[in-house]
């Protein structure tokens, strides 16, 4: 795909684009349309047409991540707004709809569920993905498919902290460049490994 061809009007540079098992590619764009409208949208394609999937005409805006899995099943990280209403999620879209799999309203007010990070991850398998709701200790670290409830792999807790990057495999292991409070040196930075919901501290490698 290439600018002006096929519905696209400007690819957007700031969203890295996505590849699945099967070799399609998705990205962020906007659209050929009427000005002053310059709406964006998801592209997705392998060498022949693109198929568009409708986000900012939905109310779904400011993608940061995207990832493309089997089937041609895409998710975005993005801003949701209806009415006076903001959140910021993970979701699932399609031609005919979007699909919540996680979201968080803003602004952030404690005790509420934090609104998803930027970061959305897929393994090679083009089925599991990851991403965080990480802030100040609250919120958590989850492992999800494109369809279903998400699973928490782990609660802030008020000891894990921001995450600056992440990364998941096929077998659900979830790595994640984080911020963490440790009973004997204090605020510490690692890269740790969860792999199951019962993961402690202790137990993180």
């Amino acid at each position: 795909a290439t600018d002006f061809v096929d519905g696209v009007n400007f690819i957007d540079g700031n969203v890295r684009c996505a590849i699945n098992p099967a070799g399609r590619v998705a990205f962020v764009a906007s659209q050929i349309l009427p000005p002053p409208t310059f709406e964006k949208a998801v592209f997705h394609g392998r060498g022949g047409a693109l198929t568009k999937l409708a986000t900012e005409s939905r109310g779904y805006t400011a993608v940061t991540a995207l990832q493309i899995g089997n089937a041609n099943r895409v998710a975005i990280a993005a801003t949701r707004t209806a009415g006076s209403s903001i959140w910021r999620g993970i979701y699932r879209v399609t031609k005919p709809s979007v699909a919540t799999l996680y979201e968080g309203v803003l602004p952030y007010v404690f005790g509420n569920p934090p609104p998803a990070q930027s970061q959305l991850e897929m393994a090679n398998d083009g089925a599991t993905l990851a991403f965080a709701s990480l802030v100040s200790g609250q919120g958590g670290l989850y492992r999800s498919g494109f369809t279903g409830a998400p699973t928490l792999l782990r609660q802030g807790s008020g000891i894990f902290y921001n995450n600056r990057d992440l990364g998941v495999n096929a077998a659900g292991v979830v790595a994640a460049e984080m911020e963490y409070g440790d009973p004997y040196g204090g605020l510490r930075r690692g890269a740790l490994v969860f792999d199951a919901t019962t993961d402690t501290l202790g137990t993180i490698e």
